[in-house]
């Protein structure tokens, strides 16, 4: 645990001493040879530069290597600094053209990206680690990662597990997301309904209906400025009603995938998406056609031995009476920007109603 107090001491000690932004990067690569990577090797280099196509280059802070192979890329920002999304979207763009599988973004945390090159994914944020003393995750990352008892194999296993907690806590979330939406409390409402119409005749059931209301809501707490979402999803639940607009008309722009999970639903509960279109969005070619993805926006069958499984939303939502699953693959950094895709086939839905 003295190895990742140390760095955490080290880190800290840039933020608060206002240092240039090249002392903090000199100290980065001294964690590095802490951990028995060598400059004198070649293993560490900084202000690696690269030629991208024809009269373009891109320079990463730091490239990791072993044995002539590129392991990982490194960008930086000094915790004190702004930015740091538009750096780690860098890096993200960094490890598609190099096609690399790891990156470590480093500022007022560590951040590790996995990519696998092989797929069609983007590399994808595992962890955020916060540079706080005895802080296990940091421990256990820097054991993978040490020089001397370095297993590329080994990184990939934790990587995969990561993505596997990533997708089961994403899982969960989708679950609480159905069940508290408008969707999920119908749902609810019409298996209590199946139910006690069996057992208690339609007559009571209707009865029961007027006199109570059924409402499904998060028991987690939310802090006033944890989630805009939250408010959002009440409001609609209330009034059954579009507030994206609000969002909008106050400058409050949603993550790309929530946006299309939110205009989604509210196309659905409109009844604007018609068979033809359900139709086409089931396809691979139209989907990335419309919408630069690389899998089918719509999946209407889909089990966990299915190589594509994490690549969509559960639970599957409802439309015109049919169950599909959607694509949960989108992104938006500077090499792959879907929502001008997405917002451009929004406005021909929606101008067709």
């Amino acid at each position: 645990m003295d190895k990742w107090n140390e760095i955490c001491f080290l880190i800290k000690k840039h933020s608060q001493e206002n240092s240039k932004e090249a002392f903090f990067q000199n100290e980065v690569v001294n964690i590095f040879e802490k951990l028995g990577w060598s400059r004198y090797r070649d293993e560490i280099e900084t202000e690696k530069s690269f030629p991208i196509g024809a009269n373009n280059r891109l320079r990463l802070d730091i490239l990791i290597s072993l044995e002539g192979e590129k392991l990982f890329a490194v960008e930086l920002k000094r915790a004190t600094n702004q930015g740091s999304v538009r750096i780690s979207q860098q890096l993200v763009s960094y490890m598609l053209q190099l096609k690399m599988k790891f990156g470590f973004f480093i500022g007022e945390n560590i951040q590790l990206f996995y990519d696998d090159p092989n797929d069609n994914k983007h590399p994808i944020k595992l962890i955020e680690i916060e540079f706080t003393e005895n802080n296990q995750e940091g421990l256990q990352l820097i054991e993978i990662i040490k020089r001397n008892t370095f297993d590329k194999h080994k990184l990939i296993n934790y990587c995969n597990q990561k993505l596997k907690e990533i997708e089961e806590n994403k899982s969960l979330n989708d679950l609480i997301d159905f069940f508290t939406s408008t969707q999920g409390n119908e749902y609810v409402l019409k298996l209590i309904s199946d139910d006690l119409k069996d057992k208690q005749g339609p007559k009571i059931f209707e009865e029961l209906k007027s006199k109570i209301s059924i409402e499904i809501t998060n028991k987690s707490s939310y802090s006033k400025t944890e989630n805009i979402d939250y408010l959002r999803k009440n409001l609609r639940n209330i009034e059954v009603k579009r507030t994206y607009s609000s969002l909008k008309d106050n400058n409050i722009e949603l993550p790309i995938g929530k946006y299309v999970r939110e205009t989604l639903n509210e196309l659905i509960i409109d009844n604007l998406i018609n068979a033809e279109e359900t139709a086409k969005l089931q396809r691979a070619d139209y989907s990335k056609q419309t919408f630069d993805i690389q899998f089918p926006f719509l999946k209407k069958t889909l089990n966990r031995d299915d190589p594509d499984w994490i690549r969509y939303w559960k639970p599957p939502v409802s439309i015109n009476r049919e169950r599909y699953f959607v694509c949960s693959q989108w992104y938006e950094v500077s090499a792959n920007n879907d929502r001008p895709y997405y917002e451009n086939w929004l406005k021909k839905i929606k101008s067709n109603c």
